[in-house]
């Protein structure tokens, strides 16, 4: 279990962007954002559900 653990990439903005891809997984992956107060981000992909 210890492949389940990842490590943040940054300390504000983008923290993980996990992909079936990267994670061995067949379908699911998300993003995970730091964000400051009132701050947004807004974003996905046409072929994704969101």
């Amino acid at each position: 279990m210890a492949n389940l653990r990842v490590r943040p990439g940054a300390k504000t903005g983008q923290i993980h962007h996990v992909t079936p891809e990267n994670a061995g997984w067949t379908y699911v992956g998300f993003d995970l954002w730091k964000r400051a107060a009132g701050e947004t981000v807004a974003g996905g992909l046409p072929d994704k559900e969101v």
